[in-house]
C-alpha cells in the first residue's frame, strides 16, 4: 500500500468536484469502493484550525495499490478539465437554501403480473436495500434506512415490465441541527428491473444533477 496527498491548487473544492472524486473512489457506483484503493478522504487535515481563508482547492489524501496509478493519474487529469458549470452550483446552492418541501411516502406496488415475484429482500453487496412484502392486501417496498439519511419513495408505477419510483433521501443529522444538504431532498427517478433469473434486479437512479444514471445489481436474500 501507499499513500499520496494532492493538492490541486487550481481547482476548487465545490459540489461539483467533490461528486467526480467521490464518484471515481466508488468505482462508477453510488457506493462502494474501487478495487486497488484502500482510503481515499479529501479535505485538507487542519484547514480550519489554522484559519485558512479564501477559495480552498481540493486536497486528495489517498492510500492505494500501485496497481491503480495510472487510474489516479487519470483523475487528477478530469478534475483538472472539469468545469464545475455555473448552472449545476447555483441550482446546488438554491437546493441548501431552499429545500424542497418533505414528501409524503407512499410505498403500495400496483398490480401487475410481475409483482408477486418481487416479495422478498434485495441486497447490494450484502446489504439490504428493499424490503418488499405483503400487508393487508398490498404489497409494499420498503427502503432500509442508514441513519442520518432517511429513504422516502412515492409515485410508484409499472412502464411496462419496469417498476419506477420517484426516491427522496433526507439528511435528518442531529450532530448539526439546522444543516441543509444540498442534496437532502431532492427527486430521484428510481427503477428496479426484473430479470430473467428471478433473484436478481438491476436498478437504475438518475436526477438533473447527474450526467449518467447510477446503476447496480440487486441480489435476493436467501434466508
Amino acid at each position: 500500500m501507499e499513500y499520496v496527498n494532492l493538492v490541486l491548487p487550481e481547482v476548487p473544492r465545490n459540489s461539483a468536484t467533490t461528486r467526480h472524486w467521490l464518484k471515481w473512489g466508488a468505482g462508477g457506483k453510488d457506493h462502494g469502493v474501487r478495487e486497488g484503493l484502500w482510503e481515499m478522504t479529501g479535505k485538507a487535515y487542519n484547514d480550519e484550525f489554522f484559519g485558512v481563508k479564501g477559495e480552498t482547492p481540493v486536497c486528495l489524501n489517498i492510500w492505494y495499490d500501485p496497481a491503480i496509478t495510472d487510474e489516479i493519474k487519470q483523475l487528477v487529469q478530469e478534475l483538472q478539465n472539469l468545469e464545475a458549470g455555473a448552472e449545476i452550483i447555483d441550482n446546488l446552492e438554491r437546493l441548501k437554501n431552499h429545500p424542497p418541501e418533505r414528501q409524503i411516502a407512499d410505498l403500495t406496488i400496483p398490480p401487475h403480473p410481475k409483482r408477486e415475484a418481487l416479495i422478498g429482500e434485495w441486497a447490494s453487496e450484502g446489504e439490504t436495500v428493499y424490503t418488499i412484502e405483503e400487508q393487508d392486501g398490498k404489497v409494499l417496498i420498503k427502503p432500509t434506512q442508514s441513519p442520518p439519511w432517511e429513504s422516502m419513495i412515492n409515485n410508484l408505477r409499472w412502464e411496462e415490465d419496469v417498476l419506477r419510483f420517484d426516491e427522496y433521501y433526507y439528511l435528518d443529522d442531529p450532530e448539526n441541527p439546522g444543516y441543509v444538504h444540498p442534496f437532502s431532498g431532492v427527486r430521484n427517478d428510481s427503477s428496479l428491473t426484473p430479470q430473467t433469473d428471478p433473484d436478481r434486479l438491476i436498478y437504475l437512479l438518475n436526477n438533473e444533477h447527474l450526467e449518467e444514471p447510477i446503476g447496480d445489481e440487486f441480489t435476493r436474500v436467501v434466508n
